[in-house]
């Protein structure tokens, strides 16, 4: 098939097979109802399928700002280019940029308000991102310090581990 290139797609796809991992094992484990330990294990393993689905989904949108930021600029660069200041007949190339920016129309009104809107959704995604990556580090570390003083339990994880 088709190799899918698309981040976003992508993330959905880890996220959705990551659930159906967890529902997978769930089922296995409460067949005979659930010990604490499975409860633990099946309350770690969504915490962490959870904690990277929406880190890699705070990234991909990130990431899609960014692309989305350099390609509108560049088109707004792009317009501010084409205007010819120089074309006028009886005015000079200064008149005329003094007529435009009279009238509000100047390079930072047609490509820096674009960088400077972008800019700050950029930096407010970015800032997403990166609270949603520390925080799926966080349930990551809280499960490994639980596995570290529980061997009997990091024993049982890896066991089930297996089976996913």
């Amino acid at each position: 098939g088709k190799r899918v290139t698309n981040l976003k797609v992508t993330v959905l796809a880890e996220a959705t097979a990551g659930m159906y991992r967890y529902q997978k094992i769930k089922s296995y484990l409460s067949a005979d109802g659930l010990s604490s330990r499975e409860e633990i294990y099946l309350d770690s393993l969504q915490g962490m399928a959870l904690g990277e689905g929406m880190s890699n989904a705070a990234r991909a949108g990130a990431d899609d700002i960014k692309h989305l930021q350099e390609e509108v600029v560049s088109k707004a660069q792009e317009l501010w280019n084409q205007l010819d200041f120089s074309s006028f007949r009886y005015l000079s190339y200064d008149e005329v940029l003094s007529t435009f920016a009279s009238a509000g129309v100047t390079r930072d009104t047609i490509v820096g308000s674009v960088e400077q809107d972008f800019e700050q959704m950029n930096q407010k995604a970015e800032k997403l991102a990166t609270e949603f990556d520390t925080l799926n580090q966080q349930i990551i570390q809280v499960i490994e310090n639980k596995l570290a003083t529980d061997k009997e339990l990091a024993g049982e994880f890896r066991k089930w581990n297996s089976r996913i």
